[in-house]
């Protein structure tokens, strides 16, 4: 999970679990490594992991409840840190 902090004072809470449990890739399955999750950055609107090996737009960072197959591509919010919930 990663909490987003925005610009606007809010924050959101994402579990990629369910996510990268029901991938079938190996290039994805390899970020359930927590090594590996953690080693990501956010570019150009989009949390990305090993240059775009795999990638989110930031908007779904807006959902109340975050699912992978219907993401958001508008960006309104400016994430200004994140945290590592464990």
């Amino acid at each position: 999970m990663i909490r987003f902090f925005f610009s606007d004072q809010t924050e959101q809470l994402i579990d990629f679990s369910d996510f990268l449990n029901a991938a079938k890739n190996p290039m994805t399955r390899k970020y359930l490594d927590i090594k590996s999750f953690e080693n990501f950055t956010i570019l150009y609107g989009d949390i990305m992991w090993n240059d775009f090996e795999m990638c989110f737009p930031i908007g779904i960072c807006m959902k109340v409840r975050f699912d992978p197959l219907q993401i958001l591509h508008t960006l309104i919010k400016i994430p200004i840190f994140f945290r590592f919930i464990t």
